[in-house]
């Protein structure tokens, strides 16, 4: 299967190695992000194409480390996301979506204070 990787914004390099794999195979997908990078939300896509077409895709959040987003639940976070939540900015440590209840100032396991 050939291996593409889309979607990566100005400012990101976005590389999936190797180009090709057989099935059972694994590739690592390689983002390098440059520190003038539009801060923002952002889908990467990798596609598989062979006899068959597979993809993945997943959320590339770009800060700008003050935790300028505001928390809101019902929310798909990535590792890294950076929000503010009643005046304190958080990193998000585990990916997830958010809950009403889960808040950041009472799920440490799921944000981390900055």
């Amino acid at each position: 299967m050939n291996l593409t990787v889309t979607g990566a914004p100005t400012g990101v390099q976005a590389a999936v190695t190797p180009s090709q794999v057989t099935t059972g195979g694994s590739a690592t997908l390689t983002l390098n992000v440059a520190a003038t990078a539009a801060t923002g939300t952002h889908t990467i896509t990798v596609t598989a194409q062979g006899t068959v077409t597979r993809t993945a895709t997943f959320t590339l959040v770009i800060g700008d480390g003050g935790g300028s987003g505001t928390w809101s639940a019902g929310t798909a976070y990535a590792v890294g996301a950076l929000v503010t939540y009643n005046g304190v900015g958080y990193r998000c440590v585990i990916a997830h979506t958010s809950q009403s209840t889960w808040t950041p100032d009472v799920t440490p396991a799921l944000w981390a204070r900055t």
